[in-house]
């Protein structure tokens, strides 16, 4: 190689150089930084798993005015927020679930609906239809309990179910109503029977449930 082709080939490696680190250098210039989502109004808002760190996260939703410490460890897939243009008698607020690998999959749900006529929560509860059509009450509604100070009650529903293609397995699903004037929030739990960490987790979830917004705790 004569000292002239040498001298071409080094200038032509420098530019290309120069050019993959301009355009390296543009692609971080425009690519946003991750954050945390916002909600879009009467939409759903989707958390995927390993983005967001929301461990010991306390939820807060200040529309509707509910807030509690969801299980540890288990990651936000759903949030929605009232429609400006539609409402809605009944609406999911939030759903967490357990993804953790080696334990058994697991969830809660809530949802808040429009309760004006007095009822109970046991009489709403007696016409709550279970989550999947071939599950039965497996335990009937308690009644006389409360949740955040307000009164509440519980029925317990349960089936074969294979939500992650890993086989059927028996599950249970405690749906508890608690309600505030005339609204009634259910808290749904699901976990495989045979595992009584899920359900811990979710009683004690339950727990830490505020539904007076002049407690709340600071959210993060």
């Amino acid at each position: 190689m004569t000292s002239g082709t040498r001298k071409r080939v080094l200038i032509g490696t420098a530019a290309a150089a120069a050019v993959v680190a301009a355009g390296l250098g543009a692609l971080f210039a425009f690519t946003p930084k991750a954050k945390w989502p916002e909600p879009v109004p009467g939409r759903p808002l989707l958390q995927q798993g390993g983005l967001f760190d929301d461990r010991d996260e306390v939820f807060t939703d200040r529309q509707v005015g509910v807030q509690f410490h969801p299980p540890i460890n288990w990651s936000m897939q759903v949030r929605s927020t009232e429609s400006p243009h539609e409402h809605r008698p009944e609406r999911t607020v939030v759903k967490y679930k357990r993804l953790i690998p080696g334990l058994e999959v697991a969830w809660l749900k809530v949802s808040v609906a429009d309760a004006p006529g007095g009822e109970s929560p046991a009489e709403l509860l007696k016409k709550r239809k279970p989550p999947e059509e071939d599950w039965k009450v497996t335990r009937p509604v308690e009644d006389g309990l409360t949740v955040g100070g307000k009164p509440a009650a519980r029925v317990t529903f349960g089936g074969p179910f294979d939500p992650d293609q890993k086989g059927t397995r028996d599950f249970t699903c405690e749906v508890v109503a608690i309600r505030r004037g005339e609204q009634v929030f259910y808290f749904a739990g699901t976990y495989v029977t045979a595992d009584p960490k899920g359900q811990k987790r979710i009683r004690t979830a339950l727990d830490t449930v505020t539904l007076d917004p002049d407690r709340f705790a600071a959210a993060p």
